[in-house]
C-alpha cells in the first residue's frame, strides 16, 4: 500500500514541544511565540515591529499568513497606503532572517536528537515508513524529513516520480536548508539539503528559498518568474508541486501530520484537486488518517473529497529529546 505522509506547522510543534523556548511557531502563534522567545525582538527587527504595531489596528492577535500577507501586498503596491515601514528590502530582509532564526539550525539540532528508542508520533512513523512511499513537509525547518532519515535508514529523494529504493520527497513551500543562489538539481532529482542556513549568513547576504504564507506567492507571478529564471526558483518550486500531486494521485492512503490545509495556501490546494482528478478511477478508495488538535476534519474533506474513511489519530505526541 503507498502511503504519502504530509506534514505541516503542528508536525513540528508537537515534535519538539518539549523545547518551550527553542520548538517552531505554528502560524497562528508566530508573534506571540516571537515576543516570548525574543525578548528585544522589536529592537532587533524594527521593520517587522512596525508592521505588527500597524496590524494591531484590527487585530491583537497576529499570525504568520496576516504578517507576510500585510508585508506582500503593500509591497506590491508601493506609496499606495501610508504605512510606517519601508516596503521592500529591508522589511523582507528582517523577516527571513527571523524565519531561519525560529526554524533553522535550533530545530536541526533537536531533530538529530530524536532516538531510536523514542515514541513521539514523528519517531513511530518514521519507524514504519517504507519504500515507495512518499513524504511531503509544507515547513520551512527540517525536523520530518531528519527524522525519517536518522531512524528509518531509507533514502529520501526529491522526483515527481518514484525511484525504486527510496522515499519521495518534496517540501513545497522552500527550506531553511535551501539557498536562492546554489538551487543545484538535487533538489529536482536527489536528496534533501539537510543542514539549514543561520542567520548570521542572512545577514552576509544569503538568502533562503521561504516561499510566503500568501495567496499569490510572489515567486509564482510570471514576471517574478522571469526575473529568476536564471536561477530555477520557479523550476525548482515547480517540481516540488509536481510531486505532490502525483504522489496524491496514486496513494491508497495519506497520513497528515499536523497540516490543517490553509485556505491562505491556495496554490497548495489547487495541486491537491489536480492530483485528486489524476486518481483512476477517480472514486479509488483513500484512506486517510489525521493527527491535530482539533480533530476537525472539514479542511480534509473540502480538499480530499472522496476520502473514505476518515481517521482522527490524536495530536502529534511530543518527542522525548
Amino acid at each position: 500500500m503507498s502511503t504519502v505522509f504530509i506534514a505541516g506547522a503542528g508536525c513540528s510543534r508537537g515534535t519538539l514541544d518539549g523545547h518551550e523556548c527553542l520548538r517552531p511557531p505554528i502560524a497562528k502563534d508566530f508573534v506571540t511565540d516571537l515576543k516570548s522567545r525574543v525578548p528585544e525582538w522589536a529592537v532587533e527587527y524594527p521593520e517587522i515591529s512596525k508592521v505588527v504595531e500597524y496590524l494591531k489596528k484590527t487585530t491583537q492577535h497576529i499570525g504568520l499568513e496576516e504578517l507576510w500577507t500585510c508585508i506582500d501586498l503593500h509591497a506590491k503596491f508601493p506609496e499606495a497606503f501610508p504605512i510606517p515601514w519601508t516596503p521592500r528590502g529591508q522589511v523582507v530582509w528582517e523577516l527571513k532572517r527571523l524565519l531561519v532564526r525560529l526554524y533553522g539550525r535550533t530545530c536541526d539540532a533537536l531533530a538529530d536528537d530524536v532516538s531510536e528508542s523514542d515514541c513521539s508520533t514523528v519517531a513511530a512513523i518514521a519507524r514504519r515508513i517504507e519504500t515507495g512511499d512518499s513524504l511531503i513537509s509544507f515547513n520551512y525547518d527540517t525536523v520530518v524529513e531528519r527524522v525519517v532519515k536518522n531512524l528509518s535508514g531509507k533514502m529520501l529523494r526529491h522526483g515527481k516520480d518514484l525511484r525504486p529504493g527510496t522515499i519521495r520527497f518534496a517540501k513545497p513551500h522552500g527550506s531553511a536548508s535551501w539557498i536562492i543562489r546554489n538551487l543545484n538539481y538535487r533538489l529536482s532529482d536527489g536528496e534533501p539539503i539537510w543542514d539549514s542556513v543561520t542567520e548570521a549568513d542572512v545577514k552576509l547576504g544569503t538568502d533562503p528559498l521561504l516561499l510566503g504564507a500568501v495567496p499569490l506567492k510572489s515567486e509564482l507571478i510570471f514576471e517574478v518568474q522571469e526575473y529568476y529564471r536564471a536561477i530555477r526558483v520557479f523550476e525548482v518550486i515547480r517540481e516540488q508541486w509536481r510531486t505532490l500531486a502525483n504522489a496524491v494521485a496514486t496513494a491508497e492512503r495519506i497520513v497528515v501530520l499536523g497540516y490543517s490545509f490553509p485556505k491562505e495556501d491556495t496554490y497548495g490546494r489547487f495541486f491537491f484537486r489536480e492530483g485528486m482528478s489524476m486518481r483512476t478511477p477517480l472514486d479509488l478508495p483513500l484512506h486517510v488518517d489525521f493527527y491535530s488538535l482539533s480533530g476537525d476534519q472539514k479542511a480534509i474533506l473540502e480538499v480530499l473529497p472522496t476520502a473514505k474513511p476518515i481517521c482522527f489519530k490524536g495530536p502529534v505526541t511530543p518527542a522525548a529529546v
